[in-house]
């Protein structure tokens, strides 16, 4: 279980506000 976590949060933490905006630019949302 603590592999999962460990994964998860690494992976989390790879996340830029780039990536948030993109994703949801990409999926028609408005991001303005």
């Amino acid at each position: 279980y603590k592999d999962l976590v460990d994964a998860i949060t690494e992976a989390m933490l790879k996340v830029t506000n780039q990536d948030i905006r993109n994703w949801f630019t990409h999926c028609c949302y408005c991001t303005s």
